[in-house]
């Protein structure tokens, strides 16, 4: 599971670089607002199946968790309109389309769909399918009392591993 995690936290920061300040492996509960926008990668469970054959089957559940503050989204001089611009910046960043409707490459939604690559110790890569992917939008007030967006994606990964 740290693999995975470690790797979706690579494939994230090189897709974005500097549009998230902070990229990080677990869940901050009150992530500091210096830090935002911010990618958490989170470990859910792991579940393993035996088989008759020497390849047991693995299910890995991941959540993905972005955050944003409303408060780099205003627009000090025209208001705040018609829409609340951070949750637009938080679904492009998610799950933006092409002009055909597929999911853009260039999303976290469309990184995890392309297949986790992982590297193995015999010098063959892993792949693990991504399935079951949800994602979820919400808005809520941090400790500090300041309007947060948020969406939280949870997937499945299964991989048909060697046992040892």
């Amino acid at each position: 599971m740290n693999t995975i995690c470690d790797n979706l936290i690579t494939i994230f920061s090189t897709q974005f670089g500097a549009t998230f300040k902070h990229y990080f492996k677990g869940r901050q509960d009150i992530p500091a607002i210096d830090d935002l926008p911010m990618i958490m990668v989170i470990p859910v469970a792991t579940r393993i199946q035996g088989s008759g054959t020497v390849r047991d089957k693995n299910e890995f559940d991941i959540k993905v968790e972005v955050v944003a503050s409303l408060k780099q989204y205003f627009d000090n001089a025209a208001g705040q309109g018609e829409k609340l611009d951070a949750l637009e910046a938080l679904v492009n960043w998610v799950e933006a389309r092409d002009s055909d409707g597929d999911l853009s490459t260039s999303t976290i939604a469309g990184l995890i769909r392309r297949n986790i690559t992982l590297p193995s110790s015999g010098g063959v890569n892993t792949v693990l399918f991504p399935d079951k992917l949800n994602i979820s939008y919400e808005t809520y007030l941090q400790a500090a009392k300041f309007p947060y967006v948020k969406a939280t994606l949870s997937f499945t990964a299964y991989d048909r591993a060697n046992r040892v």
